[in-house]
């Protein structure tokens, strides 16, 4: 996915739910941080936009937006991506990620605004989960000097959500220890 495609998602995730903001969750909210040439190709090779609706109840929207824009809609089909509808609190975000939240406003239809994480709260949400494919993406964001290890260490002990266990906090800091240059 590129920066002109999760625009398009964002602006027709703002469509379904019928709200002018959406929050992007997924990796592909490392594109409001950097040109897409600036990114290695672990970082953009998702074809999906995890977004959620700013505001929802009992995930009523979410589920609209899926049926709407998600895997296998009309809206998808006609394009090489799609949308991941998901809960807010879907993820493990650090304290204080809202205010550090880079926004995009596609420039092509003012008014909507996808919020996404700023890139090392993204990667600490990543690394609560600890899957491969998310460790793939935070090696690779390191490796292209975009990402600084000690300031997502000090992320992850910002994690204050209680799913975040104190176990997987350790194995998380431990892998971004392992990515630090001597």
């Amino acid at each position: 996915m590129n920066r002109r495609q999760l625009e398009e998602a964002i602006v027709r995730a703002c469509e379904v739910v019928g709200q002018p903001r959406v929050i992007v969750l997924g990796s592909q909210a490392i594109l409001a941080s950097f040109a897409d040439d600036r990114l290695p190709p672990e970082a953009t090779m998702s074809a999906e936009a995890d977004i959620a609706p700013e505001h929802d109840i009992a995930d009523h929207l979410s589920n609209r937006l899926w049926a709407l824009a998600g895997q296998d809609s009309e809206w998808a089909n006609e394009r090489d991506f799609y949308i991941d509808a998901v809960s807010a609190d879907t993820a493990y975000l650090p304290d204080g990620w809202r205010a550090r939240a880079v926004e995009i406003e596609p420039s092509w239809h003012p008014g909507v605004v996808g919020v996404c994480p700023e890139a090392h709260d993204l990667c600490a949400s990543k690394l609560g989960r600890n899957e491969q494919k998310d460790r793939e993406f935070v090696t690779a964001l390191v490796a292209a000097g975009l990402i600084n290890p000690r300031l997502l260490r000090n992320r992850l002990d910002e994690t204050r959500d209680p799913r975040f266990e104190p176990a997987r906090k350790r194995v998380a800091r431990q892998f971004v220890r392992s990515l630090e240059t001597p």
